[in-house]
């Protein structure tokens, strides 16, 4: 966004398999340059995200006393219902611009914090891209 302050603007489009959804991730980073290492940069930033899942994979433990002692076995439950989930992002990594090409490769770290149907939760995720920029 500016050459001048080492700002970025990023936006991600993430597929969520196990919650089967996806969510709208929108970024605002500061970038700093690593000395001593031309194209290296540290970039840490914030955002927020905004998503979609259908249904929820859970499992309940049910124990109870028998005969021979303690007993249990889990009921597994599967909602086909549809939520929206809202949060907020946290963003920590690490880039290298290749020399003489438009990509740039990362490491990097995100945890967010997500609230959907009432439930909320901190989360983790983490990556490594090959990112094209112009």
């Amino acid at each position: 966004m500016s050459g001048k302050n080492n700002v970025a603007f990023e936006g991600l489009l993430t597929r969520e398999y196990a919650a089967r959804g996806g969510r709208l991730t929108l970024l605002l980073e500061k970038h700093l340059p690593v000395s001593d290492i031309k194209g290296l940069q540290f970039y840490y930033g914030a955002g927020g995200h905004v998503g979609s899942y259908n249904g929820r994979y859970y499992f309940a433990d049910r124990r109870y006393y028998g005969r021979k002692g303690k007993e249990y076995y889990n009921v597994y439950y599967v909602e086909d219902r549809n939520y929206v989930a809202f949060g907020a992002d946290l963003i920590l990594g690490l880039e290298y611009k290749l020399p003489d090409l438009p990509f740039v490769v990362a490491v990097d770290y995100k945890p967010f914090f997500e609230v959907f149907d009432g439930v909320t939760g901190l989360y983790s995720d983490a990556a490594f891209s090959l990112r094209f920029v112009f």
